[in-house]
Formats: C-alpha cells, sequence, structure tokens
C-alpha cells in the first residue's frame, strides 16, 4: 500500500481543448461545405469562415458536417445522423454510451458551440493540476505505467464527496479490481517529475466527473497499481 498526497494547484474550467481544431482542419471543413477561402488566411480568419458556413445549415446538418468529419471511418452513417439530431438536447461527452467516444464529441461540441451557443450545450471541460507527494520513486513512477489511468482516477476520487457522480457510478471500479473505463475517463494527461518522489499532475476530462474537486484543496489516497 502506497499513499498519496495531493495539492490541487489549479481547476480551470474550458470550452475547447488545445490543439483539436486547426487551421488544417477548418479548410478541410471548408471543402466538405464546398467553400474555397482565399489564399493567405490566418486561423483566425480560416475559422471565422468556417462557423459562417455552418451557421448557414440547418443545426442538425451542421452538427452531421462535423460529426462525419471528426468520426470518418468510426462512425456509421446512421449514428452520425443520430447523433446530429442529439446533439441538440444533449451533452454528447457526458451521456453518449461509449464512453470512448467522449473525448471526441467535446471537441465536435465545442465548435458546433462556437457555431450557435443558443442552440448546442456549451461545452465544459475542466482540468485539474495537482502536486503530488509520493513515498519513494518507485510509487511515484506508477503514476507514468500502463496501469495510471485507474491509479490516477482513483487517486482523484479520494478528494470527492461520497455523492460525487463517479463515485456513485463506479463504486465498485474505485475499489479494486480492472477499471478499463478509465482510459476514457481522462482525456488528457500531463506527468512532470519535478524530483524522484514528487509529480505535477494535470488531468483534463469532462466537469461531469471532475466539478466535485472544485473547492478541493488537498488530500490524500491509499492506493496501489493492482488492477486484479
Amino acid at each position: 500500500m502506497t499513499t498519496y498526497r495531493m495539492s490541487i494547484v489549479e481547476f480551470t474550467e474550458l470550452r475547447e481543448l488545445d490543439g483539436d481544431w486547426t487551421a488544417a482542419d477548418y479548410l478541410k471543413l471548408l471543402k466538405r461545405l464546398e467553400l474555397d477561402g482565399p489564399e493567405g488566411m490566418s486561423e483566425v480568419e480560416v475559422r471565422e469562415m468556417c462557423l459562417l458556413g455552418l451557421q448557414d445549415l440547418d443545426p442538425a446538418e451542421a452538427a452531421e458536417v462535423v460529426l462525419a468529419y471528426k468520426f470518418e471511418g468510426n462512425l456509421t452513417d446512421g449514428q452520425i445522423k443520430n447523433f446530429s439530431n442529439e446533439f441538440q438536447f444533449e451533452k454528447l461527452w457526458e451521456h453518449g454510451g461509449d464512453m470512448e467516444l467522449h473525448r471526441t464529441m467535446f471537441s465536435v461540441g465545442s465548435l458546433l458551440s462556437a457555431v450557435n451557443e443558443q442552440l448546442f450545450p456549451t461545452p465544459d471541460a475542466v482540468r485539474v493540476t495537482m502536486e503530488v507527494e509520493c513515498k519513494d520513486a518507485e510509487s511515484a513512477k506508477l503514476l507514468q505505467d500502463d496501469t495510471a489511468p485507474q491509479l490516477i482516477v482513483r487517486m482523484l476520487s479520494a478528494g470527492m464527496d461520497d455523492d460525487a457522480v463517479l463515485k456513485r457510478l463506479f463504486a465498485d471500479e474505485l475499489q479494486s479490481g480492472n477499471f478499463p473505463d478509465a482510459v476514457s475517463l481522462i482525456w488528457d494527461l500531463d506527468v512532470e517529475h519535478p524530483t524522484a518522489a514528487t509529480a505535477i499532475v494535470k488531468v483534463t476530462s469532462s466537469g461531469y466527473w471532475l466539478d466535485s474537486l472544485k473547492e478541493t484543496t488537498a488530500f490524500t489516497w491509499e492506493g496501489h497499481s493492482q488492477t486484479t
């Protein structure tokens, strides 16, 4: 059993994640919209042109274009059609049945909200930055091995109240055993080691899972990397 001591140094709410949408992405969307941008447009200009093109479509049609681009080859036409209608009413990065799709659904949702924030749900990702004090260098290394997502999700849950969504929906998995959904719960993970036995851990996910840490400042967790 290893004791970890966590201090939350930053809790950041995000409406779009870095790198989700680039000038190259906007140009490809413009091509799908059958729109041509002049040469030499800046990223800001090509984004604005892309948003205007999507605003000219029916909301479901706009969602279908963005979904088809982001999930090309991974969803059927029927699935894309269904999701394009649901996107106006549901945060599919939270409530969609397949958790493996949530990260990309947020990317879709962040752009659609920029297209029309009145018709599409507001994106609500969260990045939690923690200073982690570990027992020794070996326990610190566990934060970057293959089971790190399971360990880190369990660690985060220790800083939440018992009525947190994460604790209610994954009560058994948080206690012990294999926790395959942990990989989908963590959208982005960055771990740095200022010293051998400390770490700076940045976790990004939906506010649906992490909002319970908003008022938390420090907590401890005792656990291990065992997954079976």
